[in-house]
C-alpha cells in the first residue's frame, strides 16, 4: 500500500471524514487565511481528541500551559516520563521562556521568547470581530480544550 493511500484511507476516509467536503473546497478554491486556519486547527484538534480517547497512556499537554507555567508543566513532563529535572533543564527552561526575554519571535531565535505574555500575542494580532468568528468556527471542538475564560 502506498503512503498516499495509506494517509487518503486513515485520514481523510477515516479521522477527518467530517472534513472531507471541506478539505476538498479548499483545495480546489481560494480562502481566506483565518478560515484556512480555522480548517486546520479543527482537523489537529479533531485527531488530537480522537488520539486523546483511544491513547489514555499517552500524556497531552496545552502549549499555553506550558507557556503559562513552564517550570511546573515541564517537571510534570519529565517525571511522567521518568527524566531527571535537573538545575540545569531549569535554567535552560527559564532562559528560553522567561519574561526576560521579548514577545514576538526574533530573527534566528524564534525558541527564546516571553512565554507568558507569547500566550496572549493572538488577541492583539486580530479583532474582536475576528475572534468572535474564530470561536464560532470552532465551537463544536473549542471547548474540548478551551474553557471560556480562554477566550477573554
Amino acid at each position: 500500500m502506498t503512503f498516499q493511500i495509506y494517509c487518503r484511507r486513515t485520514f481523510i476516509n477515516g479521522y477527518l471524514l467530517k472534513y472531507k467536503d471541506e478539505i476538498k473546497e479548499y483545495s480546489e478554491n481560494k480562502k481566506d487565511l483565518i478560515d484556512q486556519a480555522i480548517l486546520l486547527w479543527n482537523i489537529i484538534h479533531h485527531t488530537i481528541n480522537i488520539y486523546k480517547s483511544r491513547h489514555p497512556e499517552w500524556i497531552f499537554v496545552r502549549h499555553e500551559d506550558l507557556s503559562k507555567d513552564p517550570i511546573d508543566e515541564f517537571q510534570y513532563l519529565y517525571n511522567k516520563l521518568n527524566l531527571q529535572f535537573t538545575d540545569k533543564v531549569k535554567t535552560k527552561i527559564l532562559k528560553s521562556t522567561g519574561t526576560h526575554n521579548p514577545v514576538e519571535q526574533k530573527n534566528r531565535n524564534e525558541f527564546v521568547r516571553n512565554s507568558m505574555s507569547n500566550v496572549h500575542n493572538w488577541k492583539k494580532r486580530l479583532t474582536q470581530q475576528e475572534v468572535d468568528y474564530i470561536k464560532d468556527k470552532t465551537s463544536e471542538i473549542a471547548p474540548l480544550f478551551y474553557s471560556e475564560q480562554d477566550w477573554d
